[in-house]
């Protein structure tokens, strides 16, 4: 079931997005990407509490890549209600623990609202979570001015009437910055494209040109489902 939210951030039922890749794979529609590419597999979920989920991102940078999403349909992380804030902050973090498996995580998001053009074109939240092999500085694979902050949620917190933005972090700091009149503004993928670029990754950072089945992909939901 998909799940709308009052402001204090109860559920209180709701409708699927019908145009969205996301709602419509949760709604088990079987002509949704993913199980177009997987028919074998139920689902492809490996946590979950009622309001977000987990699961493998197709075209896996790195083994153990993730997406964290709400449940219900929302535009960005930053625009869910404080209180469903918090709570997602908590799931990214016990996440992001489960990730230590495969490598050093960090998250990142590339939000915005349909009309801005930004993001990679699939309007449903989601935060990434993508162990890398080795450390690496954030700041080099963030190109733009930017704000530093300890904690996501207080980053979430500051962007939560932007409607363009971009953020990226690990347990110990995150660095965001409002995208809303930057020209030109970022690429889609962008945080893909630059650990591409860092890692010099044999993968290329467009999810799209994924092969149609990845074996990475199968393994972390075994690993951690």
């Amino acid at each position: 079931m998909l799940y709308a939210y009052s402001e204090n951030g109860q559920a209180q039922g709701g409708a699927m997005m019908s145009d969205c890749e996301f709602c419509r794979e949760f709604a088990g529609d079987s002509d949704a990407r993913f199980y177009s590419q997987y028919p074998g597999l139920k689902n492809r979920i490996v946590q979950e509490t009622g309001e977000f989920l987990a699961v493998p991102t197709l075209g896996q940078l790195f083994p153990g890549s993730l997406l964290v999403l709400p449940r219900h349909h929302v535009h960005a992380c930053a625009m869910l209600s404080a209180p469903l804030r918090k709570r997602l902050c908590d799931f990214v973090e016990s996440v992001m623990h489960r990730c230590e498996r495969f490598g050093h995580p960090i998250f990142f998001e590339h939000g915005a609202a349909p009309h801005t053009g930004g993001s990679c074109g699939i309007y449903h939240a989601h935060i990434h979570i993508v162990p890398l092999p080795t450390k690496t500085s954030l700041e080099e694979l963030f190109d733009y001015p930017n704000s530093r902050t300890s904690a996501l949620e207080h980053a979430l917190s500051r962007l939560s009437s932007v409607e363009h933005y971009l953020l990226i972090g690990d347990n110990d700091r995150t660095f965001y910055a409002d995208m809303t009149h930057v020209q030109p503004a970022p690429p889609s993928q962008y945080f893909r494209q630059q650990l591409a670029k860092t890692y010099r990754t044999r993968l290329h950072w467009d999810w799209r040109a994924a092969p149609a089945y990845e074996k990475d992909l199968v393994d972390t939901i075994q690993a951690l489902a």
